[in-house]
């Protein structure tokens, strides 16, 4: 079992994030081939409490939410990663009253290849590609105190099918450091309209 935090801050905004790190620092290689690992991390947001109002906004965004994933990465084949996720989300909105609600998020379910390794006396360069979906078995149906359903931007799960899409690039041996390594990571979530036929 494995848990690692890599925190960042901005301070103008009063905007905090957190994001876990993989099953390792460099996120362009798979794991070997026939290994298995299984890992839990921990996503903090926190965002300025918003003004004053007299309803819930539709479009309103947790002021504090932590998602604590639960992953299991199997190197099922050389140069070939599959990944299931599954995250337990809890979201936070404080405003003149506070709501909290925790429950399951949405399953995701990636395949990473790595297309190109290059290896020379300075370094190891190697790139991938990871795709897959995003599976609506989130919660979606949770209260306030007063029974009145949560807009869909505070519930832990989008009720939407989604598309995954990432493109990884890692160098190792940077400046002729053996260890120094540089890593790139972009990545896009393509939604779907989903819950109380919100498109998130």
């Amino acid at each position: 079992m494995k848990t690692a935090f890599l925190f960042g801050l901005f301070v103008g905004g009063f905007l905090c994030a957190a994001d876990a790190q993989g099953p390792a620092p460099e996120t362009a290689p798979p794991l070997f081939p026939k290994g298995a690992l299984i890992s839990y991390g921990s996503d903090f947001l926190s965002r300025d409490v918003p003004g004053e109002q007299d309803q819930l906004s539709p479009t309103s965004q947790p002021t504090l939410s932590y998602h604590g994933n639960f992953v299991f990465t199997w190197g099922f084949y050389p140069n070939f990663d599959l990944t299931f996720s599954v995250p337990i989300v809890t979201n936070r909105f404080k405003n003149q009253n506070e709501i909290t609600g925790t429950g399951i998020g949405d399953y995701r379910i990636l395949l990473k290849y790595r297309f190109y390794r290059r290896d020379s006396e300075r370094g190891t360069t190697q790139a991938s590609i990871t795709a897959g979906p995003e599976l609506p078995t989130g919660t979606t149906g949770l209260n306030n105190s007063d029974g009145i359903r949560l807009p869909a931007s505070l519930q832990p799960g989008s009720g939407s099918t989604d598309f995954f899409l990432g493109l990884n690039w890692t160098y190792t041996g940077l400046f002729h450091i053996k260890r120094l390594v540089a890593d790139e990571d972009f990545h896009s979530l393509l939604r779907t309209t989903g819950t109380q036929e919100t498109h998130l």
